[in-house]
């Protein structure tokens, strides 16, 4: 997904900050103060730089959810969609977006790992995890076919076999705990 990086200069923590004010994240303008605060729970500063981006994605992504549930059809939900990929700098290129979709299916995904992992995580939990791990290396198989068709690089496109039997593997173990937990709540 390197093909996804920003060529040209970073948005900077004040750039996002103030982003963060004009969506109503920050009451008024964030001062030297409040960033100071925000930057004393962080290690370094670039992770800084990641939880504000996390903050914004976090309002951003919140504001697209409200909107998606007034979406009236699918039809107009592809209607809007180009947006998100023109924004995103992925346009038209299909390489461009199923590394973009994969990325979203990993963000997306990521907690349930971690719900997966906590101490108190049921099969289902442990399901979604396999399926949404599924989904992604799914997305990232579909990807590498788009490199490889446009490179004409068969060597990738046999890697897809490897990709393809984890895709099988962590469906397998979804169901695995999906039928474990039919089994026990008697189904």
């Amino acid at each position: 997904m390197d093909n996804l990086k920003n060529d040209g200069p970073p948005v900077t923590v004040e750039q996002i900050a103030g982003a963060l004010a004009a969506l109503g994240y920050f009451q008024g303008e964030p001062g030297a103060e409040a960033l100071a605060r925000f930057a004393a729970m962080h290690r370094t500063a670039e992770l800084y730089r990641m939880g504000l981006l996390n903050s914004l994605l976090g309002v951003v992504q919140a504001e697209a959810m409200s909107s998606d549930f007034e979406c009236p059809d699918d039809d107009d939900m592809q209607s809007v969609w180009p947006a998100q990929l023109v924004s995103a700098g992925v346009g038209e290129n299909d390489l461009l977006q199923a590394n973009f979709v994969a990325w979203q299916i990993w963000r997306a995904s990521f907690p349930l790992s971690l719900f997966a992992r906590s101490g108190n995580a049921g099969p289902v939990a442990v399901a979604a995890a396999f399926s949404a791990e599924a989904a992604q290396l799914l997305t990232n198989a579909m990807a590498a076919g788009f490199d490889a068709i446009e490179n004409g690089d068969d060597e990738v496109l046999a890697a897809q076999r490897q990709m393809l039997a984890m895709v099988r593997q962590r469906l397998q173990d979804s169901l695995t705990h999906v039928d474990g937990y039919l089994t026990e709540i008697g189904s």
